[in-house]
């Protein structure tokens, strides 16, 4: 019964999936709403596939997408990714040089697309957003909010996908762009001071597609392991012994992690009532939502392989749960201003992180792996920022822990702690050499900790306040294999 979720001004524009080719330009740009492979467009993937001609197309996401998305793609040519090279295929492609690819702090990609920023992707042709609904004047969001506003304002042409899979989830969002200079007048986690829809005039929505094809699950993340149970662990203790429980909950909100260390953290945790400002959430979280959560605030919620029980869960008690969650677009979740005035403890992963603190969030040896999306944004602004990461490869074969970092998106003056399977080790306050022991120390695999201590000898003989050998870092490096060997092992 979609009809009751489309206005009877546009039941008229409901269209077969295969109808939908004649809004796609032979060469144009592209923006597809969703992030953790979740609330992507399902259907418009799948009619690209089998698309015939020429094309040459610019495509704009919200995040990380699915290996199926990505395949469905594959069938075109796609010149340019933002924000992110997401899955093997865009990744092998940007890494052969074949797709150009450029990553955002993603508050600033929202801004970026609705300004027209982005030279070559500054006109939007055609938006697929998927939605559980659509009102006279907006749509209702899917499961992410993301850049669907900016992408709604960019383009010329809105093609939405209405999921039958979903419950409706009007009032579950809270839409509101930054505009002039003034501040954002949200002050708790659960203020609510926008609309529940994004704003879209009727005449820019094209065309509208009826799906029930479900969420499938973010295909970046694995699932829960022994290494992320332990870091977990280790982060409880550093949280205790820091803040103490007490102090968690009255004075800070919380940003959890992403993928299976935040189910692990969720797991691990033995607090109530806790308060999380984050970008995007699992679902176990918001199923905690009454027990050891009280209020969240997020852009995405996405599940792990095994969580579908889950989700259905979420789904069937949503009106009871939109009580204490709200959904934003990231341009809201990411602002430093409200990432400050939250005081928030924020947890950050990365590829590696150097004996000095410095992470790379990124890129394997000169390969692309993923984007930045908000890692900066929340290391940046947080209170306190915890970087977690093994450290180790999945394999054993590389440590994670190097003395110079390949690629650096995140720079030691924003950890504040760092936290491997091994240990944890406060930072605040600390030389650089005083950093460097108690990483080694602490964090460095049992495998590694005698060949860091030796680099770091070596490069403190050569002198400077932050010792660098590059002969021997490179040598570190060779006697410990090739990060580009290990892509799938991180």
């Amino acid at each position: 019964m979609y009809e009751m979720r489309i206005p009877p001004s546009l039941r008229n524009i409901v269209i077969d999936p295969e109808d939908v080719v004649k809004f796609i330009p032979k060469s144009g740009v592209l923006a597809f709403g969703g992030m953790a492979g979740t609330a992507l467009a399902k259907e418009v993937p799948s009619v690209i596939s089998q698309m015939d001609g020429d094309y040459n197309l610019t495509v704009l996401t919200g995040g990380t997408t699915t290996a199926q998305f990505e395949e469905e793609l594959a069938s075109v040519h796609v010149n340019r990714r933002y924000p992110v090279a997401s899955g093997r295929l865009s990744r092998m492609k940007a890494n052969s040089g074949s797709l150009h690819v450029c990553d955002f702090w993603l508050s600033e990609y929202s801004r970026l697309i609705r300004s027209g920023g982005i030279p070559q992707a500054r006109h939007v042709d055609v938006a697929f957003i998927e939605s559980t609904g659509i009102t006279e004047d907006g749509i209702t969001p899917s499961l992410s909010v993301d850049a669907v506003p900016a992408m709604v304002e960019a383009a010329e042409k809105v093609v939405v996908e209405i999921n039958l899979s979903k419950p409706v989830l009007y009032g579950l969002h809270d839409i509101l762009l930054p505009s002039g200079c003034g501040p954002i007048p949200v002050y708790d986690i659960l203020d609510r001071v926008g609309r529940p829809i994004v704003g879209c005039p009727k005449e820019k929505i094209a065309a509208v597609i009826v799906t029930d094809k479900p969420e499938s699950g973010a295909g970046a993340y694995g699932s829960v392991g022994e290494s992320e149970l332990a870091i977990a662990g280790h982060i409880c203790d550093l949280l205790h012994y820091v803040v103490g429980g007490n102090s968690l909950i009255r004075n800070y909100a919380f940003q959890p992690g992403a993928g299976p260390l935040a189910s692990a953290l969720l797991d691990r945790l033995d607090l109530m009532d806790l308060r999380v400002w984050c970008e995007a959430i699992t679902v176990d979280w918001v199923r905690s939502i009454g027990e050891k959560v009280s209020a969240i605030s997020a852009s995405c919620i996405y599940s792990l392989g095994g969580q579908e029980k889950i989700l259905q869960e979420v789904y069937d008690e949503i009106t009871s749960i939109k009580e204490s969650l709200v959904l934003r677009p990231y341009e809201i979740t990411n602002r430093a201003e409200l990432i400050g005035r939250m005081n928030l403890i924020s947890i950050q992963q990365a590829i590696e992180v150097d004996i000095y603190g410095n992470a790379n969030i990124t890129h394997i040896g000169g390969d692309i792996y993923n984007g930045v999306g908000g890692s900066g944004e929340f290391t940046r602004n947080a209170s306190l920022t915890i970087l977690a990461l093994p450290s180790i490869t999945s394999d054993r074969r590389i440590s994670r822990i190097v003395p110079i970092c390949s690629h650096v998106d995140v720079p030691e003056h924003d950890v504040d702690f760092l936290v491997t399977e091994n240990g944890w080790a406060d930072l605040r306050g600390l030389s650089p050499r005083e950093r460097a022991n108690i990483i080694i120390e602490r964090c460095a695999s049992d495998k590694f900790r005698n060949a860091l201590a030796e680099y770091f000898e070596r490069a403190c003989k050569i002198g400077g306040h932050e010792p660098i050998s590059w002969r021997d870092a490179l040598d570190f490096i060779d006697r410990t294999s090739s990060p580009r060997q290990s892509h799938q092992n991180t």
